[in-house]
């Protein structure tokens, strides 16, 4: 008798802002929208945002378990403060590994965005840092 296939466990979780290191006022953690496990599929689910559209594709698999980590994001604004920058990726990757402990993990899509806005001399640039793991 063939055993039941197992659906593959793909982890979500997103961390977002757009900085001007111009800006003189931070960004701090209290202004990110923050949102962990079942509460990031009823905000995000159905949007027109990226880990909305990630979600809605990933619902279309019967084959997929989406397991929702932790996303945090923020509207243009300073440099984050180390201190809370670096809180915020603990809770990302405390809640990636805790669902790593909770059964095997197949995939992680996991959105990583932060642009950065410099004045150099007279001109402005936009500097672009992107760092996505896909692996669905």
């Amino acid at each position: 008798m063939a055993q039941p296939t197992r659906k593959k466990r793909i982890l979500l979780g997103e961390l977002e802002q757009e900085t001007a290191t111009f800006n003189p006022a931070p960004t701090g953690r209290a202004m990110f929208r923050e949102s962990q496990g079942e509460q990031i599929l009823e905000e995000y689910g159905g949007t027109t945002t990226q880990l909305g559209a990630a979600l809605d594709l990933l619902a279309t698999r019967e084959d997929i378990e989406v397991v929702p980590t932790f996303a945090a994001s923020s509207v243009s604004g300073g440099p984050i403060p180390t201190a809370d920058l670096d809180s915020l990726i603990a809770a990302l990757t405390g809640a990636l590994a805790a669902a790593k402990a909770d059964g095997p993990v197949d995939g992680i899509y996991l959105r990583w965005v932060f642009v950065r806005r410099v004045r150099l001399g007279a001109c402005e640039w936009c500097v672009w840092r992107l760092a996505v793991c896909d692996c669905v």
